[in-house]
Order: C-alpha cells, then structure tokens, then sequence
C-alpha cells in the first residue's frame, strides 16, 4: 500500500465518518451504519500499515545497514498506477518499494548528508534482491547527483524519471508534516532497477 495508499485511505475514511455522522443526525441510520462500516473497513488496512508495515520496513532497513533510507514494500500493481503514464516498464517487475530518506537528522548538514544519502543508495543498487524492483519517492530532499544522471541515463529508456511535484493525492491531516512544510521543494521520482550495481 505505502504512503500513497495510506494517503487515499485516510480520505475515504474521514470522508466515511462525516456521511455516516450527516445521515444519522438526518434519520438515515440505515445509510449511516453502511458508511459507518465502510470507515471501519478501511481503518484496518491503515493499522496494519501503521502497527505492521512500517515496523517491518523499519526493521529490514536497519538490518540491511541503512541508517538514512527506508525502503516500504508496495504492491508491483500499485506501483506501475503511479508510473504506467511516464514509464515503460517491463513486465518482469518482481518488487515494488517506496524509498523514505530519513528527515529528523539535525547534526548533519546537507552535504554530508547527501554524502551518506549517495552511500545508501549505491547499497541498494548493489543488492541481489533489488534487482527487477521498481522504486518510488517523494521527497524534498535532492536526490545525489550521481543518482540524477542515472535516473537521465534510464529515462531515455523510459525506465526511470524525476519530477517537480508530488504524486497527487493531498496529505492528509496531521500526516507528512516536512512534506506540507516543504510543498514547494518537493519532488518524485521513479527508477527500475535493471541490473545490479550504478
């Protein structure tokens, strides 16, 4: 699902709730109790990303020596909807990640921490199990610029591309704080993973 799902589901539930509430206070309980079942069926699906999905997420990232980027498992499906208009990926996708880069790091300045940034995504380059795998980013933090000529290289292909703008789904309320803040800085990107190394 990640963050993009979670987004989407946080409208339709605070949409849900405001109907249900609308049609009892009106004597529609019978509408009412449906939209009321509708917001707690996509309660679920937020817990668990919260309380399983971005535990697992946080857990392999630190296992696989990554202190600044955190790599959320998406569905394949899910994330080719964000990318069918812009890229052309292969049908051999195996995997579907979104890249989170780690924001509440104040003792580094942005060159270092662009350094370490850069280190980080030459692991996962790097990775056996990331090859085929199809990543996705939000972000107001500049991507290296040893990563943007790649994502240029790959773009020709049609496999990878990096944009002003996030990906369309507003932030909801009290989610993405440094995104809102950051509106204006924000960028995304996505990148099929071919091969092994940069």
């Amino acid at each position: 699902m990640g963050t993009k799902g979670r987004d989407l589901l946080i409208w339709i539930y605070i949409l849900a709730i405001l109907l249900s509430i609308a049609l009892n206070l009106t004597g529609y309980l019978h509408y009412g109790s449906i939209f009321l079942d509708i917001a707690l069926a996509t309660f679920l699906p937020i817990a668990w990303f919260y309380f399983v999905t971005l535990k697992f997420a946080s857990k392999k990232s630190k296992r696989l020596g990554l202190d600044l980027i955190m790599l959320v498992p998406i569905y394949t499906w899910w994330a080719k909807i964000f990318t069918r208009r812009t890229l052309a990926i292969p049908e051999t996708v195996r995997k579907g990640y979104e890249v989170h880069f780690r924001t509440d790091i104040p003792e580094y300045s942005l060159q270092i921490y662009l350094q370490l940034l850069d280190k980080e995504l030459t692991k996962i380059a790097n990775m056996d199990d990331m090859v085929k795998a199809l990543v996705l980013w939000e972000s107001h933090i500049p991507v290296p610029s040893r990563f943007r000529k790649l994502i240029t290289e790959q773009n020709k292909k049609n496999q990878a591309f990096y944009t002003k703008g996030g990906w369309g789904i507003p932030y909801p309320p009290f989610v993405s704080p440094h995104l809102r803040k950051n509106r204006r800085r924000i960028h995304k990107g996505a990148y099929y993973i071919s091969r092994k190394g940069v």
